[in-house]
């Protein structure tokens, strides 16, 4: 029997995932030093951004409330740095105005995003069987459907 967890099917969500601890071997070498979710992107209003803040700012600007971000251990601090540091007083004091205050919104943006660390890299879908503790909504789940027996390839329930 399929099992309904969370809100009824016709409610509104309001949370996205973006995965992001990735490795693309089509991009590298640059994805060796910087994860594709960080490579610096213009976008329509002329200021150069990660493409996570871009995904970020869209998601938040189309009424989601929540973001969670599945990032490596590799790169979290890469992440922290734009989404919960902030920008030092004087490195503030150096940018223009148009930049603070964009300054000001990301770490708006900050409080309703949660990195969620994914500690191995087994694709798309452990990524998102990872991050079910960051979301607030449960899945879709017939746990019976596909028996299978144990082995290190499959993935045990939290």
């Amino acid at each position: 029997m399929w099992r309904i967890y969370g809100p009824p099917p016709h409610t509104p969500r309001n949370q996205a995932l973006i995965p992001a601890a990735s490795f693309s071997a089509s991009l590298f070498p640059a994805s060796r030093a910087l994860t594709p979710a960080l490579f610096p992107v213009i976008d329509s209003d002329g200021i150069m951004k990660p493409a996570v803040l871009i995904l970020v700012e869209e998601a938040l600007e189309a009424g989601l409330t929540h973001v969670v971000i599945v990032v490596s251990p590799h790169h979290l601090s890469d992440f922290r740095a734009i989404f919960e540091d902030g920008v030092s007083p004087a490195e503030l004091a150096r940018l223009p105005p148009r930049m603070r205050s964009y300054s000001h919104k990301i770490k708006e943006m900050g409080t309703r995003v949660t990195l969620h660390v994914q500690a191995r890299q087994l694709g798309l879908g452990h990524a998102v069987l990872d991050a079910r503790s960051a979301l607030k909504v449960k899945f879709l789940t017939r746990p019976s459907l596909f028996p299978t027996p144990p082995s290190r390839n499959v993935i045990p329930p939290p």
